[in-house]
């Protein structure tokens, strides 16, 4: 039994739906790319705190829009979120390990969410390609019936 060719108005549809889990999957990528550099932010202001001792200068916000001079309560000691709004305070060489996992989980998400991204992507053209091989083929058959009742 041969199967029958979706119409164009179906494959109309199925494009609609990839677009749509395009653009979600677009947003949920965008929200773990501003997580990873925020974790990179702290790792990296957890670092710079190791080696400090009294005063020094820390970044207000990632874009550098505000510097705060700050004297460090207990050097060598981080608090550090550790999921489901629980936090701990360690030494800075742990803390950096922690943020670092994060990090490093961060990247292989993003990484599995991209490669996903790409084969949507790729559905999508070959859908794309296909309704307008239909749309063609069927306006070429129209224009050939034309003819006909023409002649």
């Amino acid at each position: 039994m041969a199967q029958q060719m979706p119409s164009p108005e179906e494959i109309a549809a199925q494009l609609q739906m990839i677009r749509d889990q395009i653009a979600e999957l677009q947003g949920v990528l965008a929200q773990l790319e501003l997580r990873l550099r925020s974790v990179q932010a702290a790792k990296e202001t957890v670092e710079k705190a190791a080696g400090q001792d009294g005063e020094t200068l820390f970044p207000g916000d990632p874009e550098l829009n505000t510097i705060l001079k700050a004297r460090l309560l207990e050097p060598g000691k981080a608090i550090v979120h550790l999921g489901l709004n629980v936090y701990a305070k360690l030494d800075t060489a742990k803390a950096t390990e922690i943020l670092a996992k994060k990090e490093d989980a961060l990247k292989r998400s993003l990484e599995t969410l991209k490669q996903e991204l790409d084969k949507l992507s790729r559905t999508h053209d070959q859908y794309l390609q296909l309704l307008q091989a239909l749309t063609a083929g069927q306006a070429a058959q129209q224009a050939g019936q034309q003819q006909k009742q023409g002649s």
